[in-house]
């Protein structure tokens, strides 16, 4: 038997945009769009989404930046240049 078509998975490789797809769906777009800001750009970090009663009614952005390599760092340690 096989699977039903809204169940297919992605192709391997595909890059499925689920934000997109799922997030518009029953939810006032304003809402989504502002998810989407905070998700767009985020390289290392987090969105949090804080729902009360069934309603979103916060969503924080925590981004971080992190560094190959600080200045300094290595001849606090005594190594060589």
């Amino acid at each position: 038997m096989s699977a039903p078509e809204n169940n297919e998975r992605p192709k391997a490789g595909a890059m499925p945009n689920p934000v997109s797809t799922r997030l518009s769906h029953g939810m006032p777009q304003e809402l989504a769009d502002s998810v989407l800001t905070a998700l767009k750009g985020l390289e290392f970090g987090s969105v949090e989404i804080t729902v009360h009663h069934s309603r979103i009614v916060q969503i924080e952005r925590h981004e971080r930046i992190r560094f190959s390599h600080s200045p300094g760092r290595d001849e606090a340690r005594g190594s060589a240049p």
